[in-house]
């Protein structure tokens, strides 16, 4: 089993991902974990991509969460045997991004290298600086590109799943779980 989980900022990639890599008892590779550096400065593209590259041959079944799709799809999406969409509602997104930062910065939670949310994330105009205005343009455009990937021949090998709600998802992780444990799954994928 070698799954990607995709969606907007704030759509519960992470949690998700967690719950898969806990319950299956596989390997998770947070990419935002690997791509931010101290100070909020990215990891160069070459450097990000070996250190993905390490993860896929040191683990023969994984779960990733994170986009990246500029830099990583090429690399990674070929090993995968399953992408989970988060699709849920943009108001759903908003309500959990907005509660989680607004969380970490009060908290002053330890994210990636160091690094803390702060007030300007949640406060800027810029859509590069502020996690909720970027997830609500941004929400909108996975979207569209979950779709055009489902759709495109290279992909073909991937089970895609799409999950447009909370409850969908927690219905989706149980009878994953399950089929995990009985062992359907890996049969499923072809594991």
């Amino acid at each position: 089993m070698r799954i990607v989980i995709n969606g907007c900022s704030g759509s519960g990639k992470t949690t998700l991902a967690r719950a898969i890599a806990a319950r299956c008892g596989i390997a998770r590779l947070q990419l935002d974990a690997e791509h931010w550096l101290p100070e909020w400065e990215e990891r160069p593209d070459d450097e990000f991509k070996a250190r993905v590259a390490a993860f896929l041959r040191e683990h023969e079944a994984w779960v990733i969460d994170g986009n990246y799709h500029r830099v990583l799809q090429d690399l990674v999406w070929p090993e995968a045997t399953m992408v989970v969409a988060l699709d849920l509602p943009r108001w759903r997104v908003m309500s959990q991004i907005i509660w989680r930062s607004g969380r970490r910065v009060l908290t002053r939670e330890e994210l990636y290298s160091g690094n803390t949310e702060g007030w300007r994330g949640l406060t800027s105009s810029d859509p590069e600086e502020n996690i909720v205005l970027w997830a609500w343009i941004k929400h909108a455009y996975y979207r569209e590109l979950f779709a055009r990937n489902e759709a495109d021949h290279r992909w073909r090998h991937i089970h895609f799943e799409r999950l447009k709600g909370r409850g969908q998802v927690d219905r989706w992780l149980e009878g994953f779980v399950d089929d995990w444990e009985s062992g359907r799954r890996q049969v499923h994928l072809g594991l």
